[in-house]
Protein backbone atom coordinates (compact mmCIF):
# COMPACT_ATOMS: atom_id res chain seq x y z
CA UNK A 1 0.00 0.00 0.00
CA UNK A 2 1.31 3.42 -0.71
CA UNK A 3 0.37 6.60 0.87
CA UNK A 4 0.74 9.90 -0.84
CA UNK A 5 0.85 11.91 1.73
CA UNK A 6 -0.65 10.43 5.63
CA UNK A 7 -1.36 13.53 6.88
CA UNK A 8 -4.04 14.68 4.43
CA UNK A 9 -6.57 11.34 4.79
CA UNK A 10 -6.77 11.73 8.24
CA UNK A 11 -6.11 10.10 11.41
CA UNK A 12 -6.40 6.15 10.52
CA UNK A 13 -3.79 6.36 7.48
CA UNK A 14 -1.43 8.23 9.69
CA UNK A 15 -1.92 5.25 12.08
CA UNK A 16 -1.33 2.54 9.41
CA UNK A 17 1.76 4.59 8.04
CA UNK A 18 3.50 5.31 11.69
CA UNK A 19 2.65 1.20 12.84
CA UNK A 20 4.71 0.55 9.11
CA UNK A 21 7.52 3.25 9.45
CA UNK A 22 8.11 2.10 13.06
CA UNK A 23 8.58 -1.81 12.39
CA UNK A 24 10.94 -3.24 13.79
CA UNK A 25 11.62 -5.42 10.02
CA UNK A 26 11.15 -2.02 8.22
CA UNK A 27 13.52 0.47 10.24
CA UNK A 28 16.21 -2.51 9.75
CA UNK A 29 14.84 -3.65 5.94
CA UNK A 30 13.24 -1.20 4.03
CA UNK A 31 15.92 1.32 2.88
CA UNK A 32 18.00 -1.52 1.69
CA UNK A 33 15.03 -2.90 0.02
CA UNK A 34 13.44 0.31 -1.38
CA UNK A 35 17.51 0.82 -3.04
CA UNK A 36 17.26 -2.35 -4.51
CA UNK A 37 13.95 -2.25 -5.97
CA UNK A 38 14.70 1.15 -7.37
CA UNK A 39 17.59 -0.54 -9.23
CA UNK A 40 15.25 -3.97 -9.91
CA UNK A 41 12.42 -2.33 -11.91
CA UNK A 42 14.49 -1.15 -14.93
CA UNK A 43 12.32 -3.83 -17.00
CA UNK A 44 8.82 -4.19 -16.10
CA UNK A 45 7.51 -6.95 -19.06
CA UNK A 46 4.71 -3.99 -19.77
CA UNK A 47 4.56 -2.11 -22.63
CA UNK A 48 4.86 1.06 -20.97
CA UNK A 49 8.11 -0.24 -19.05
CA UNK A 50 10.30 2.76 -20.16
CA UNK A 51 7.38 5.60 -18.50
CA UNK A 52 6.42 2.78 -15.77
CA UNK A 53 9.80 2.48 -14.46
CA UNK A 54 10.10 6.59 -13.76
CA UNK A 55 6.82 6.50 -11.88
CA UNK A 56 7.58 3.54 -9.83
CA UNK A 57 11.14 5.80 -8.74
CA UNK A 58 8.88 8.48 -7.96
CA UNK A 59 6.90 6.99 -5.81
CA UNK A 60 10.33 5.12 -4.03
CA UNK A 61 11.90 8.39 -3.75
CA UNK A 62 9.08 10.57 -1.81
CA UNK A 63 9.06 6.84 0.18
CA UNK A 64 13.08 7.17 0.72
CA UNK A 65 12.47 11.16 1.07
CA UNK A 66 9.65 10.54 4.15
CA UNK A 67 12.05 8.44 5.97
CA UNK A 68 14.70 10.38 5.81
CA UNK A 69 12.99 12.31 8.51
CA UNK A 70 13.07 9.09 10.88
CA UNK A 71 16.90 9.07 12.84
CA UNK A 72 16.55 5.22 12.47
CA UNK A 73 16.08 4.84 9.11
CA UNK A 74 18.25 7.68 8.39
CA UNK A 75 21.01 5.43 10.47
CA UNK A 76 20.41 2.37 8.37
CA UNK A 77 20.40 4.38 5.11
CA UNK A 78 23.62 6.03 6.38
CA UNK A 79 24.90 2.26 7.33
CA UNK A 80 24.25 1.19 3.73
CA UNK A 81 26.19 4.11 2.39
CA UNK A 82 29.33 2.80 4.15
CA UNK A 83 29.06 -0.90 3.56
CA UNK A 84 28.44 -0.13 -0.20
CA UNK A 85 31.46 2.69 -0.24
CA UNK A 86 33.51 0.71 2.07
CA UNK A 87 33.60 -2.79 0.16
CA UNK A 88 32.58 -1.43 -3.60
CA UNK A 89 30.45 -4.59 -4.48
CA UNK A 90 28.07 -3.81 -7.06
CA UNK A 91 25.65 -6.34 -5.57
CA UNK A 92 25.40 -4.14 -2.46
CA UNK A 93 22.55 -2.06 -2.90
CA UNK A 94 24.03 1.09 -3.04
CA UNK A 95 26.07 1.75 -5.67
CA UNK A 96 23.62 0.28 -7.98
CA UNK A 97 21.23 3.14 -6.57
CA UNK A 98 23.81 5.74 -6.81
CA UNK A 99 24.15 4.62 -10.79
CA UNK A 100 20.69 4.13 -11.56
CA UNK A 101 19.95 7.49 -10.03
CA UNK A 102 22.56 9.39 -12.22
CA UNK A 103 21.67 7.57 -15.39
CA UNK A 104 17.98 8.81 -14.45
CA UNK A 105 18.86 12.19 -14.17
CA UNK A 106 20.74 12.12 -17.46
CA UNK A 107 17.50 10.89 -18.99
CA UNK A 108 15.46 14.05 -17.53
Amino acid sequence: MFILNPHVQGGRTDLLYQRIMAHPIAELHLPSSLMKFYTDVETTGASSEFYDKFSIRYHISIILKSMWNSPIHRYVLFCNIKLGIQNLDLSSPFPMFVIKLLMHFRLI
